[in-house]
C-alpha cells in the first residue's frame, strides 16, 4: 500500500465513522438538520475511503474495486443531492414541500434515499472480495457483505411495500454495522501504514550466509573481504539519501 493512500484512507475512515454515528444518532432523535448535514458530508468522505481501498487492491481484484467505486459514485451523487435539497429547497420552501421531505416515508425523496443506499450496498458488496487475508480483513469482508445485503434488501422491501417497521429495523441494524466496519477499516489502514513503514526501514535485498560486517553507509565506506559464496544484504533506509547496508557472508 502506498503511504499516502494509507494516510488518506486512515483519516477518511475515522471521519466516516464519526459522521455515520452522528447521522444515525441525530436521525433517530429526529434532529434532522444535523442529520442532513452529517449525511451530506458523509457521502464525499465515504467515496474517498472506497477510492483508497481501490488503490490497495491487488491486480487480480481491481475489477471488484472498480465496480465498487462506480456504485459508490452513484450513491454519493444521489444521496448528496437529496440532502442538499433537504437543507435548502425543503427547509426554506415558501410553499408546501412535503412531497420532497425525507421525513415522509411516502415522499419522492425517501424513494431516492432508499435507492441511494441500495447502490451503497452494491458498492460494499463488490469491495468485499478485496479483503481476504487474516482475521481483520475477513471481519471487514463479511461486514461489507452484510451491509450490502441490508442495502439491497431495504430497496427490495421498499419496492414490495413491506411494513415500514421492518425497514426501520434494518436501518437500526445498519447504523450499528456500518460504523463498526469503518472503525475496523481505520485500524486496517493504520496497520498497513505501519507495516509499510517497517518495510521501508528494513529491506532484505539478497539471501546470503554467516558472519556479519557493516560495509557501507551514506557518510563512510568500509572495505570487506571478497566472497564468492552466498551472502545476505540488509538495507536500512532512513530517508532517500541516507541508508545503511549490512552484509552477512
Amino acid at each position: 500500500m502506498n503511504a499516502l493512500v494509507g494516510r488518506i484512507g486512515f483519516w477518511s475512515a475515522i471521519f466516516v465513522t464519526i459522521f455515520l454515528a452522528l447521522s444515525g444518532i441525530t436521525s433517530s432523535a429526529s434532529i434532522y438538520l444535523i442529520s442532513n448535514i452529517s449525511g451530506f458530508i458523509l457521502t464525499s468522505i465515504f467515496l474517498i475511503v472506497i477510492i483508497c481501498i481501490y488503490y490497495t487492491a491487488p491486480d487480480d481484484k481491481k475489477i471488484f474495486g472498480h465496480i465498487g467505486l462506480a456504485f459508490a459514485i452513484i450513491y454519493a451523487t444521489m444521496i448528496s443531492m437529496n440532502y442538499f435539497i433537504q437543507l435548502t429547497f425543503v427547509r426554506f420552501g415558501a410553499f408546501n414541500t412535503d412531497v420532497f421531505s425525507i421525513t415522509d416515508p411516502q415522499s419522492m425523496m425517501m424513494t431516492i434515499e432508499i435507492l441511494g443506499y441500495f447502490f451503497m450496498g452494491l458498492s460494499t458488496l463488490f469491495i468485499a472480495p478485496i479483503f481476504e487475508s487474516g482475521r481483520l480483513e475477513q471481519s471487514i469482508r463479511w461486514l461489507f457483505v452484510f451491509n450490502g445485503i441490508l442495502g439491497i434488501g431495504g430497496a427490495i422491501g421498499f419496492a414490495l411495500n413491506l411494513d415500514w417497521r421492518i425497514l426501520i429495523g434494518g436501518l437500526i441494524i445498519w447504523t450499528i454495522v456500518m460504523p463498526v466496519t469503518t472503525a475496523l477499516l481505520t485500524y486496517w489502514f493504520k496497520n498497513s501504514e505501519i507495516t509499510l513503514y517497517l518495510d521501508r526501514i528494513i529491506g532484505i535485498t539478497h539471501i546470503l550466509s554467516e558472519d556479519c560486517i557493516v560495509c557501507a553507509s551514506s557518510s563512510s565506506f568500509f572495505s570487506y573481504p571478497d566472497s564468492s559464496g552466498p551472502f545476505i544484504a540488509i538495507t536500512l533506509s532512513f530517508n532517500p539519501s541516507d541508508s545503511l547496508e549490512i552484509f552477512f557472508f
